[in-house]
C-alpha cells in the first residue's frame, strides 16, 4: 500500500473531484495560497531547506550572481542574501509565483520562463545555477542542461535538489483551488545512476552528493497530522537528495 506522507499528493478516486493541470497552470493557480499552505508544515519542504542550507555552506556565494531557476514564491531568497551575493536572479515558468515573489521582494530581478530558455543570460555569466525541486517537472533535461551550462561561467556550479528518487511517494503534487482538486504531474522520473550518467556526459562534475533522511525533525509534523504509526514506519528512509556540481572542460569519472 502507497504510503501518504505530509506534504504530499492524497489519492483522490473520484474524477468529478479532482483534475490533472500542466506544471505552469497549475502553479499560477496555486500561488495566491501557496506560502501560507507552506507554513502549516510541509515535510519535504522542510527537508530540502537543511538539505539546500548544508549545501550553500560548500560553497563562497558572496560577491557571486546567482540564478535561482525554479524560484517560487521566494522560499530561499533570505537564505542567500544571508551570504552576501552580488545578485539574486529570481526565475520561474509561472508568471504568478513571480508576482509573489516580486510582491515580497521587489528589487530582485526575476524573469518568466518560456521554453527553458535563459534569454537574459549571455554565454559564461552566471556564476552559481540554483535549482530547488524541480528537475522533476522538466520533460527534456538533457537539453536543459546545456542551456543552463552554456550560461555558468568557467568553473561554475549548479546545485540540484530533487525528491529522492527511492522515495515511494505518488509522481505528483496537489493542492486544492475552490472547486476540486489539482493534481500537477512530474514529467522526469531518472533513478541516482540515471543522474549520475547524464551529469557525466554533459561533462558536470559532481563534487557533493548529499542525501537526508526522515528523522526526529519530522517527528512533529507526523503527530501533528495524528499519524504517529506513520512516522515509525518512515523514520530513516530518504526522502530528498541533491548534488553540487562543477562546470568542466572533459567528462569526469561517475560518482556513483
Amino acid at each position: 500500500m502507497q504510503k501518504k506522507l505530509p506534504g504530499f499528493a492524497k489519492n483522490y478516486t473520484t474524477c468529478f473531484f479532482s483534475k490533472k493541470m500542466n506544471v505552469v497552470a497549475a502553479y499560477d493557480l496555486w500561488a495566491n495560497t501557496y506560502d501560507s499552505e507552506q507554513e502549516k508544515g510541509n515535510l519535504v519542504i522542510t527537508y530540502n531547506t537543511f538539505l539546500v542550507e548544508q549545501i550553500f555552506t560548500k560553497l563562497s556565494l558572496k560577491n557571486k550572481i546567482i540564478c535561482d531557476i525554479g524560484s517560487g514564491t521566494g522560499h530561499f531568497h533570505d537564505n542567500v542574501l544571508k551570504f552576501q551575493p552580488e545578485k539574486h536572479i529570481a526565475c520561474d515558468t509561472s508568471e504568478g509565483m513571480l508576482h509573489m515573489f516580486t510582491k515580497k521582494f521587489p528589487e530582485v530581478e526575476t524573469h518568466v520562463l518560456t521554453d527553458n530558455i535563459l534569454h537574459f543570460a549571455q554565454d559564461n555569466s552566471i556564476d552559481i545555477i540554483f535549482s530547488s525541486l524541480v528537475i522533476g517537472y522538466i520533460k527534456n533535461l538533457s537539453n536543459v542542461l546545456n542551456e543552463w551550462k552554456r550560461a555558468l561561467k568557467a568553473n561554475g556550479f549548479m546545485i540540484i535538489t530533487l525528491l529522492h528518487p527511492e522515495l515511494n511517494v505518488k509522481n505528483s503534487r496537489n493542492f486544492k483551488d475552490t472547486q476540486n482538486t489539482v493534481h500537477i504531474i512530474k514529467s522526469c522520473q531518472l533513478n541516482l545512476k540515471q543522474l549520475n550518467q547524464l551529469f557525466a556526459n554533459k561533462s558536470l562534475e559532481v563534487i557533493s552528493f548529499s542525501e537526508k533522511t526522515i528523522d526526529n525533525r519530522g517527528k512533529s509534523m507526523f503527530l501533528q497530522m495524528h499519524k504517529g504509526d506513520l512516522y515509525k514506519t518512515m523514520k530513516d528512509k530518504k526522502i530528498v537528495c541533491g548534488f553540487l556540481l562543477k562546470k568542466s572542460s572533459s567528462r569526469k569519472k561517475l560518482y556513483l
